[in-house]
């Protein structure tokens, strides 16, 4: 963990790589995202995932529509770059005293993500596999179709029930 933000923070600075400089020029919108990131843990956890998805239809109103990255750049480093902020939000959600619950860090990501311009999906979905006598569901990010926050073929393993 500790050198995986050591890498964002040197590739942030560093500036070098081509694909990312459209993003690396909204330095400040990282940083306000992150606010984003803590704030909606908060209410999160204060008021449940209702009262923060009705938070995320606000904030994805008031996007300006120009802001949006998709056709700025490829969706590779989109999802790329967006496996790194993961990491950079971790570190910080973990100081705010964030937890390891799949929802608690899906519902966060995804309305950072939705303010940095990105067009995420939220997805909550059930285990395939049988032998649970307990009902369990999963929650994880998804930018360009692929997965964030989890596994690459994560979607191999669950039915999914909910793209918001």
């Amino acid at each position: 963990m500790k050198n995986d933000f050591k890498k964002l923070s040197y590739m942030i600075m560093k500036k070098s790589e081509p694909n990312y400089m459209l993003i690396l020029k909204k330095n400040i919108s990282i940083i306000f995202s992150l606010f984003v990131y803590l704030r909606i843990l908060k209410m999160y956890k204060m008021k449940g995932l209702n009262s923060t998805l009705q938070l995320n239809k606000s904030i994805n109103k008031n996007i300006n529509k120009t802001k949006k990255m998709k056709g700025e750049i490829s969706n590779d480093t989109l999802l790329n770059f967006s496996m790194m902020l993961v990491l950079f939000y971790r570190f910080f959600g973990r100081l705010y005293g964030e937890t390891g619950n799949c929802l608690e860090r899906s519902v966060p990501l995804y309305s950072a993500l939705l303010y940095l311009g990105f067009e995420p999906k939220l997805v909550i979905a059930k285990p395939k596999k049988r032998g649970s006598l307990t009902f369990m569901f999963h929650a994880w990010v998804e930018v360009s179709s692929k997965p964030v926050n989890d596994f690459a073929d994560i979607r191999d393993h669950y039915y999914v029930l909910y793209n918001y």
